[in-house]
């Protein structure tokens, strides 16, 4: 869980969500990232490699970081960090060093803590944006099959879940 990854400069143009400002030297913190157009929040460069569309916030990842460590840092969860942060990978082996990692997205809202219900089952945080059944169910140590059964409305893809609302997480 080290960012000791490649660094930026290996996929600048050959990744379709960038482009290069100029020809001269695209390898340059000159090439655009279009991860976030459209939401007025201009992206620092160079930045992870499949990162959320929707990131608000940035955090220049150094060599040795954790993805846990920034995650921490920030006061968001691994799994929030992994989410949108795709290509950093469950083990974090995909961190890069010297680039920009997302650590906040646009209209997310830290969770306020449940009130613990009468049957002593707390209510999990409601999806994030960029999670997938994979990493809740991997944080919540069930089976993604046993989450799409308790959520049919997901879908056997996984494909219908919506950020901003709650899985079943367990059954009693």
């Amino acid at each position: 869980m080290v960012a000791i990854g490649r660094k930026y400069q290996e996929s600048c143009t050959a990744s379709p969500s960038f482009y290069p400002r100029s020809r001269k030297d695209p390898f340059k913190s000159t090439c655009v990232h279009l991860a976030n157009q459209g939401i007025g929040i201009e992206t620092p460069l160079p930045t992870q490699p499949e990162l959320v569309k929707d990131c608000g916030k940035f955090h220049l990842v150094e060599s040795g970081e954790s993805c846990s460590a920034i995650a921490s840092a920030n006061g968001i969860t691994l799994t929030q960090f992994l989410g949108w942060n795709a290509a950093a990978g469950r083990g974090c082996s995909g961190l890069w060093a010297d680039a920009y990692a997302c650590v906040h997205v646009v209209g997310y809202h830290k969770p306020t803590p449940a009130q613990q219900p009468r049957n002593g089952v707390a209510t999990p945080a409601p999806i994030q944006k960029g999670q997938t059944c994979a990493v809740i169910a991997s944080q919540y140590h069930v089976s993604v099959g046993n989450l799409v059964s308790w959520n049919t409305a997901v879908g056997p893809g996984c494909t219908g879940m919506w950020a901003e609302t709650y899985l079943c997480v367990g059954v009693l």
